[in-house]
């Protein structure tokens, strides 16, 4: 194997390969909402709002197997600076990133990214983005990423008693498990009865909200994509109404976290973007479910955030999850590589 070879072939070519899929899925098997299937890898890579995914991968000489691959998925984000690059930003997110044991310490996973670097700043691309597990985030400041910052995520006990007996117990007893009967009539998204209204208020929230940094545009397509089409994960949406009409909404995700069972806040939208109804909102998933707490996170100096606050979220210390950027010499926003710069939600940086 020491003399072994390789060539770096472009990924495009071969995105729903079984090849492909078969060294991500060995290398980066996920857990029970991330398991590299063949369904979670079309919805990730190819079914996306934003295109099919770019990258290499890199074939043996010998045989054309797949030992190494690198994924580019494509994003575009919203910038809210006028006169300063502000509009739309072509951006990707660097994210599987794999070599086959048997070919570690040829340099495969740098001279993939690099080739892929090259592929989509000659393709208009602004900004490169990501979330990158310990292993590989020293190898991407190497080539020229920056830290933007560790994600701040906030916490809302529910059933604090609960929450402790759990942990106490979590060694002996068998981890927590959701049923559908624990939303308390909470429909998935694609469920939704009224989605037109549901969206509508999207427009209305997002319209409204000022915007801080960098943010995902919430399309329908978008929605659509991310939460109504996902294989492995089930999203389901909170509705809050007065006097029968539809004035706020949230997304919510079952997750089970240290023997907890956990409510992941995704997104919250509430007409006109009214802090007090993003307050009532807020309540109102704290008490939707048979959660022990809830988690999110909302960039800093936003009305979510704000909302959240109001609610007695409380900050969580961790360094796991820390946003890397890179540029590719281009214009951008002063503040993109400060989490000041960023107006994100879990629902963007989550299950990637």
């Amino acid at each position: 194997m020491a003399e072994s070879t390789w060539r770096a072939a472009p990924l495009a070519d071969r995105l729903e390969s079984a090849g492909v899929l078969a060294a991500v899925s060995d290398s980066l098997p996920g857990n029970e909402v991330t398991r590299k299937t063949g369904d979670y890898w079309r919805w990730k890579h190819v079914n996306t709002p934003f295109g099919r995914s770019t990258g290499t991968v890199a074939l043996s000489d010998a045989d054309e197997e797949v030992v190494g691959v690198r994924s580019f998925m494509r994003w575009v984000l919203s910038d809210p600076t006028p006169g300063a690059g502000g509009g739309t930003l072509r951006a990707v997110r660097a994210v599987d990133a794999v070599t086959n044991d048997a070919w570690r310490g040829k340099g495969i996973f740098k001279r993939l990214t690099l080739a892929a670097i090259e592929d989509v700043e000659r393709d208009g691309v602004d900004l490169i983005f990501n979330t990158p597990n310990q292993n590989s985030a020293p190898g991407n400041l190497k080539m020229g990423w920056q830290c933007v910052g560790a994600v701040p995520l906030f916490i809302r006990p529910v059933r604090p008693l609960r929450m402790a007996l759990r942990v106490l117990r979590r060694k002996s007893a068998p981890a927590p498990t959701w049923s559908a009967s624990e939303f308390k009539g909470l429909p998935l998204w694609r469920d939704v009865p009224d989605l037109d209204a549901v969206l509508a208020l999207v427009r209305s929230h997002e319209a409204a909200r000022a915007a801080t940094g960098l943010r995902t545009p919430r399309t329908a397509e978008y929605l659509a994509w991310r939460y109504g089409a996902h294989p492995q994960a089930e999203y389901r949406v909170y509705l809050h109404r007065e006097a029968g009409r539809l004035v706020g909404a949230a997304v919510l995700r079952a997750n089970v976290r240290l023997g907890l069972k956990e409510m992941v806040l995704t997104e919250i939208w509430a007409d006109g973007a009214d802090s007090a109804r993003l307050k009532q909102v807020v309540q109102g998933v704290c008490a939707a479910t048979d959660c022990d707490h809830v988690m999110a996170h909302f960039a800093a100096g936003s009305v979510e955030l704000a909302a959240i606050r109001r609610c007695f979220f409380l900050p969580v210390r961790q360094q796991k999850m820390r946003l890397f950027a890179r540029g590719l010499g281009k214009p951008l926003p002063a503040d993109v590589f400060s989490m000041t710069g960023w107006d994100l939600s879990l629902g963007d940086l989550e299950l990637f």
